[in-house]
């Protein structure tokens, strides 16, 4: 996970690869225009649970929305549309 979040919300997202390695993962807004936050990620052969901290790459909350996560391995890409919502506390 990119950052300490304990207590704090998290994004948790599964992703099936059928090679392992590193992939990388980046986070942009709904359209790709933008980018909130990149990281690699170590991937097995099988099915991955990733995990994002929705902070920014300057370490701050990511406003309410809808996002675009993107992993990709060598030359393959997936990609997945994920909504953040105001905390219920």
């Amino acid at each position: 996970m990119p950052g300490d979040r304990r207590g704090r919300p998290i994004a948790r997202f599964s992703l099936v690869s059928d090679t392992a390695g590193a992939a990388m993962v980046t986070v942009t807004n709904a359209s790709g225009s933008r980018l909130f936050r990149q990281w690699q990620a170590n991937l097995l052969r099988g099915a991955n649970t990733l995990t994002w901290d929705l902070q920014t790459e300057r370490k701050t909350d990511v406003p309410v929305g809808v996002y675009q996560v993107e992993a990709q391995l060598g030359t393959r890409r997936t990609s997945a549309m994920l909504t953040v919502h105001r905390s219920g506390k």
